[in-house]
């Protein structure tokens, strides 16, 4: 990631969105981050390397999700 000023990640694996997101976060990347469920969907952008106007840090990936959720939990995009 370091060679791009930003990273989109639409992955449909946790394992994929911790990676992407930790190299973001390392890199100091900004993340726009994107899931789509049955009938909804969202778009996170994440800077954990900037902080907020209170001052403090903002939220990482990890610190949204620290750990993922139980197999079966989620369902696929199958």
């Amino acid at each position: 990631v370091a060679g791009y000023d930003i990273v989109v990640d639409g992955s449909d694996n946790f394992e994929t969105r911790y990676a992407v997101a930790d190299a973001c976060a390392a890199e100091r990347r900004p993340l726009v981050h994107a899931a789509v469920g049955r009938f909804d969907g969202s778009v996170t952008v994440l800077k954990p390397f900037e902080t907020g106007t209170d001052g403090r840090p903002n939220p990482s990936y990890r610190d949204l999700f620290p750990e993922p959720p139980p197999p079966g939990l989620v369902p696929s995009c199958a």
